[in-house]
């Protein structure tokens, strides 16, 4: 919803505007509307902001980073389709900077599907993974097109392949 910006400040990402009525208490969170998921005709919206802080906050995102960030977050309810109104569990902005987890869609969870900048073309944990621009990306157009990671049986095996920029 939310991104750091290159000086460190929180910046509009998916959320386009946010306000507070109560001095940090609860926020009202609008969203980007047109937010397209990759290959999709639907958008993105409230119902899916709440799909991932749920599958966040679950135990079997118990490692992920966005476990612990959004425990600063006391409920996250959906105001209408494109507008949130989130309480945090202290007042301040301390909720606002655990709104930068990603988002998915539970239609599209099984599928892979975002809204990122590039869209999953394949992945498998013994091999790696393979990254493609996506052309209905709601910012510019990546600057590369594809992006390859491949997953290495030993650590040192990394430098020479970056070395012959194989990596």
């Amino acid at each position: 919803l939310l991104s750091y910006d290159g000086a460190g400040r929180l910046s509009a990402s998916l959320a386009e505007t946010w306000s507070t009525p109560d001095e940090g208490v609860t926020w009202e969170i609008n969203l980007r509307r047109e937010v397209r998921w990759h290959g999709e005709a639907d958008t993105m919206t409230a119902n899916d902001v709440l799909f991932t802080y749920n599958l966040l906050k679950s135990e079997a995102y118990a490692h992920s980073p966005y476990h612990d960030l959004i425990k600063r977050i006391a409920s996250i309810e959906a105001a209408d389709e494109y507008r949130l109104v989130v309480a945090g569990t202290e007042t301040g902005m301390s909720v606002l900077h655990a709104l930068v987890f990603p988002i998915v869609s539970k239609k599209h969870y099984q599928d892979n599907k975002g809204t990122g900048p590039y869209c999953l073309t394949y992945a498998d944990p013994a091999i790696g993974a393979e990254l493609t621009a996506n052309g209905n990306w709601w910012k510019r157009t990546p600057y590369l097109s594809r992006v390859v990671a491949q997953c290495l049986q030993e650590e040192n095996g990394a430098l020479p392949l970056l070395q012959i920029r194989e990596a």
